[in-house]
């Protein structure tokens, strides 16, 4: 800060020629004149003061036995002193730093951080609604209203804050945590089948068993009741739980035209820029590419001065260029193969896929694949005990 201080009130550096460095070292302390980053070359001293001590030194130059024999003036008052003549330069610079100032009360940057499930483009249309956006002054930006407004608009947040440093507005939200399932362990359940398929091993915890090993089961049939019946008690109620594994089959399609473009990159590359001023674009380059088919990718960066965003950026344009060639369907059968299988795991909840018989076939330019597949899977789950479960055991009793 002492540094930046002497700066802008302006330092300047000299060299002193003398015989006895120390005795011109006593002068300097006896005057009281302040210097530093002093190096000593043989009988020559370089150091860097204040002007007024400078102009002092100079004045008792004849009488003190030295002789100053270099002098170099920075600092922000010698800079305004040479461009004194050069009134343009002086009034543009004096008007970049007065706009920089004004520009400060408005938002030329906005960043979101803390969204996983909900898009950061969402979050900032809705901002834009409520009159947060590129431009906006920072003046009017109320954080209750904007939160209030927010959690109403995207139920997904349950947190919001904008806060504004300079021209840059930071977006920070907290997403909504899904309260995780009470589960009452004195609540009377069943374990019911949420797949067709057979038996084929049952871990039972709690409860009774309502079907066997090797038996064939519908989606919703009680696999495990939590009524149970004994010769001293007579009829209580549990909470059901198990595992229940069965054997599933599964029959899956994918489908795809027989022939199909894929992207072959040529390695030529173009990079066209954009004046971003605020919220408006103006392209730099005006050549049509020339190209059919090519990608894009936008990296922008906004300018900044002594740390305030400028409502000035440029915007680099990457397009890369490709052609598009046109295969059969054919070349990517195994693709389609290893895609239906992910999807098959998915669905299964990792299970086991025991067995697989893959088909494929063509009709009106159509290739389809099909997938056959048996599957070892946990296909219980728990509800509770209802009126009509106890009426239908009834029946069944």
């Amino acid at each position: 800060m002492e540094r930046l201080l002497n700066f802008i009130r302006g330092n300047v550096r000299i060299r002193v020629k003398c015989r006895y460095p120390e005795r011109f070292i006593n002068i300097c302390a006896r005057s009281g004149v302040e210097f530093w980053d002093m190096v000593r070359e043989g009988e020559e001293l370089v150091f860097t003061t204040h002007y007024a001590d400078y102009r002092y030194l100079r004045q008792r130059e004849q009488h003190g036995n030295y002789k100053i024999i270099g002098v170099k003036k920075t600092g922000t008052s010698f800079f305004i002193w040479r461009m004194r003549k050069r009134y343009a330069l002086l009034i543009g610079m004096i008007l970049c730093l007065g706009l920089t100032g004004l520009s400060s009360f408005f938002v030329w940057e906005i960043t979101v951080s803390g969204n996983e499930k909900v898009s950061a483009a969402e979050i900032l249309s809705n901002l834009e609604d409520l009159g947060v956006h590129i431009g906006c002054s920072r003046l009017t930006i109320n954080q209750d209203y904007l939160s209030n407004e927010m959690l109403q608009r995207v139920p997904e947040l349950c947190w919001i804050t904008v806060n504004t440093h300079g021209s840059r507005a930071d977006v920070k939200v907290r997403e909504e945590i899904p309260a995780p399932e009470v589960i009452d362990e004195k609540e009377a359940t069943v374990v019911f089948a949420k797949k067709s398929g057979i038996i084929e091993k049952m871990v039972v915890l709690e409860g009774a068993k309502n079907v066997a090993v090797g038996e064939t089961v519908q989606a919703g049939d009680i696999l495990v009741t939590g009524e149970m019946e004994s010769l001293s008690s007579g009829t209580r109620y549990v909470h059901a739980m198990g595992d229940i594994y069965a054997r599933t089959w599964y029959t899956r399609s994918v489908q795809l035209s027989e022939t199909v473009g894929i992207k072959n990159y040529t390695g030529n590359e173009k990079t066209r820029y954009t004046l971003v001023l605020g919220g408006h674009r103006i392209s730099l380059s005006f050549r049509d590419l020339g190209w059919e088919h090519y990608d894009k990718e936008i990296h922008e960066k906004k300018l900044k001065l002594l740390g305030a965003v400028l409502p000035v950026g440029v915007a680099a344009e990457t397009y890369e260029e490709y052609t598009v060639e046109y295969v059969p369907a054919s070349n990517l059968e195994e693709t389609l193969k290893a895609r239906l299988l992910d999807d098959l795991k998915e669905e299964t909840d990792g299970g086991e896929i025991i067995w697989t018989e893959f088909e494929t076939k063509s009709e009106e330019g159509v290739m389809t694949v099909t997938v056959n597949a048996e599957c070892l899977e946990q296909i219980g789950e728990v509800r509770k005990l209802t009126e009509k479960d106890l009426h239908e055991s009834e029946e069944t009793g």
